[in-house]
């Protein structure tokens, strides 16, 4: 997964070959991807914590976002935060995943440049179409299948958690929200800002733990939104968990 190196006035950036000659155009204006997305009028706004946007950025449509590391001492850490920051770390991350064959965004870019006190940065990846998240396929209305399709649907979850289980990856917020189900069936792993390469064999107690998260956001999404699913949901992912051979 070739990425190469540039340096773009004040903008650092990692990036794709492909994403080269369109990054190089945007920040030599010295705006930012984002601010330029938006004032394209293409953009559309996603939900989250964080400012998201999505739209098309050279010939791909992608997702981009902010995010700010530092504070005071962010001038005198700069050459630091590349190997620190939460963001390199989850296109690492992202990169394992993919090696090993589960779905999740494949980042396009990264950037980061100094603002005062703080270093910001943004990231982009690409978007995945023709998804909801998994609490909207649990419950919401978008899983027109029926019960059956709901619970297909926590199987695969439960499935893909032991395939991250048998990498030794753990998904630092393992919530709902983070698998986005397709309408082919595939699921593909989001937001890996917090997450990071394994550097050794994941213990059985924090597998459990990830899986007790997973089981809360489920929970919880089922307080919000009652249904008589919540338990047959929380039955099938561990069915799913328990299912998936292990790694030999």
């Amino acid at each position: 997964m070739k990425r190469i190196a540039l340096r773009i006035g004040n903008f650092h950036v990692i990036c794709r070959p492909s994403m080269e000659d369109t990054l190089e155009s945007i920040y030599t204006s010295n705006r930012t991807v984002y601010d330029w997305l938006m004032a394209s009028g293409s953009a559309r706004i996603l939900r989250g914590r964080a400012p998201v946007l999505v739209g098309p950025v050279g010939t791909e449509e992608i997702v981009v976002k902010h995010h700010v590391h530092g504070g005071l001492l962010a001038p005198i850490t700069c050459d630091r935060f590349v190997s620190s920051a939460r963001i390199i770390s989850g296109m690492h991350a992202g990169d394992y995943l993919i090696n090993h064959g589960i779905a999740t965004p494949d980042w396009l870019f990264i950037s980061w440049w100094r603002q005062g006190p703080w270093i910001r940065c943004e990231s982009g990846v690409t978007f995945v179409a023709q998804g909801v998240d998994a609490a909207d396929r649990f419950f919401g209305k978008a899983d027109r299948s029926g019960a059956s399709g709901v619970l297909a649907t926590a199987r695969r979850i439960g499935a893909l958690v032991r395939h991250l289980h048998d990498i030794d990856f753990l998904h630092a917020d393992a919530n709902l929200m983070n698998f986005l189900c397709r309408d082919s069936g595939e699921i593909v792993l989001l937001d890996l800002d917090k997450c990071r390469v394994p550097s050794g064999p994941l213990p059985e107690i924090r597998k459990r733990w990830n899986l007790k998260r997973l089981f809360r956001s489920i929970r919880k999404q089922g307080i919000a939104h009652p249904v008589d699913l919540t338990e047959s949901i929380l039955s099938s992912v561990r069915e799913g968990y328990r299912e998936r051979p292990c790694q030999e």
